[in-house]
């Protein structure tokens, strides 16, 4: 079956973006690491009940991205 031209173009983007963000490791750890770091630091900054932590833990992911 053939690929669409669309779908190659996407899978060349795709790829070319990977190469490059493979060149410049530390830019894509950075953001990763930022994450973590602000959701694992969260519930020492607000109570750590754990319903509390429950109910706003889709807010801080949100913000964090």
């Amino acid at each position: 079956m053939q690929r669409s031209p669309t779908f190659t173009a996407t899978g060349l983007v795709f790829r070319r973006d990977l190469m490059l963000a493979w060149r410049r490791w530390d830019e894509v750890a950075q953001p990763l690491i930022f994450y973590v770091v602000v959701t694992t630091l969260f519930p020492l900054a607000t109570t750590p009940d754990l319903s509390h932590l429950r109910e706003i833990s889709g807010g801080v992911v949100c913000v964090a991205a």
